[in-house]
């Protein structure tokens, strides 16, 4: 009997955790050789986020005929030509033609207004479009704000997503990054019938 408890003791506590650990440096004030990862843009994989991406940055070639098997659960995808930047979150596949001409729609009337009246404060912080369709809605974010020119290079980043990333136009909700602060958010859905 009693080698029998003392053969479970044995086994039990090899199982359990050692409880006793201790740094490897006695000197607290060390820090970590490891440094934090940046997060790159997968349209331009040698781009840190948030950084200017320019004319002779790496974009990733035209999607071929088949998707990538596994895609980032949000993917974080570049606005070419500025800091700007969205993460985005897939919904679901819209078919047809309406979510890239809404897109197009609202980017040219940005583009537009910009031309016009000059790249400034997106008054209120907020716009709701309502067209083919679809409600397209962006809002600022995080106690930051939106101009104009930040909206429609989100805008522009989205529809490059959409086009080159193998999924196609759909429902999605994305947050847009100006450098490195989160400025806005968005979402594009069909209208409620």
């Amino acid at each position: 009997m009693r080698v029998l408890s003392a053969l479970s003791i044995i086994i039990l506590a090899r199982s359990i955790a050692p409880s006793f650990a201790i740094p490897l440096s006695a000197d607290s004030t060390t820090t970590s050789h490891l440094s934090p990862r940046s997060n790159y843009c997968a349209n331009a994989p040698s781009t840190v986020a948030g950084t200017p991406l320019g004319p002779r940055d790496q974009l990733l070639p035209p999607t071929p005929s088949l998707p990538p098997r596994v895609l980032p659960s949000s993917p974080l995808w570049c606005a070419y030509g500025s800091s700007t930047y969205v993460t985005i979150t897939w919904g679901y596949s819209i078919a047809g033609d309406a979510v890239m001409n809404l897109l197009n729609s609202v980017h040219n009337e940005i583009g537009n207004h910009i031309a016009r009246a000059g790249d400034h404060l997106v008054p209120q912080g907020f716009i709701s479009i309502a067209d083919f369709g679809l409600e397209l809605r962006m809002v600022n974010a995080n106690n930051h704000q939106q101009t104009w020119g930040v909206m429609n290079a989100g805008i522009a980043a989205l529809m490059q997503f959409m086009q080159r990333s193998g999924r196609g136009p759909g429902a999605v909700a994305w947050q847009v990054y100006d450098g490195q602060n989160m400025v806005g958010v968005g979402f594009l859905q069909p209208l409620n019938p």
